[in-house]
């Protein structure tokens, strides 16, 4: 699954993407219709990483991926996979960041993103701009599966082959 997240894109002062959001599911027909020079394939070249985006993020899985990824790559200094991944291994988001009540993390273990999870309901109201409203929420720490580590089948990093182009 391929989520957006706010993404907008500008090349000098014309906006071309303006806050999209958007997600598409594996196995499913996805559809992005638009008039010649709408920001189509801006959009996909944000989605597959040609292009990152002003503001926004795109997650594969759950994972944050885009502007992550990147990052990493520039703290290793390199594209070799396997010192990208210790530093996508080390990755932590603050809450503010994420516009969250906690900061968010990678599982070194699993590769899963530890992060805030919400207990939401529909804003009936009407009065405000938000579809929903918190009841609750539960921090990274206290919502850990605890037996991620021993199922999660990631090979070990000994094995990974190393690619650098």
């Amino acid at each position: 699954m391929i989520e957006i997240e706010h993404i907008s894109k500008s090349f000098d002062d014309k906006q071309v993407l303006y806050d999209i959001s958007g997600r598409f599911d594996q196995g499913k027909t996805n559809l992005i219709i638009g008039a010649s020079g709408t920001g189509k394939t801006v959009l996909l070249k944000c989605i597959v990483g040609l292009i990152v985006p002003d503001e926004g993020n795109v997650f594969y899985n759950g994972y944050w991926a885009t502007r992550s990824l990147l990052e990493a790559i520039e703290k290793a200094g390199t594209t070799n996979n396997h010192a990208v991944i210790k530093e996508l291994e080390q990755l932590k988001i603050p809450a503010d960041v994420r516009m969250q009540h906690h900061d968010a993390y990678m599982n070194a273990k699993t590769h899963q993103m530890q992060q805030t999870i919400y207990l939401a309901k529909a804003n009936l109201k009407g009065e405000e701009d938000d579809m929903f409203t918190i009841v609750t929420n539960t921090s990274p720490e206290d919502a850990v599966d605890a037996g991620a580590e021993q199922t999660c089948k990631l090979e070990s990093f000994e094995e990974t082959p190393v690619y650098e182009p």
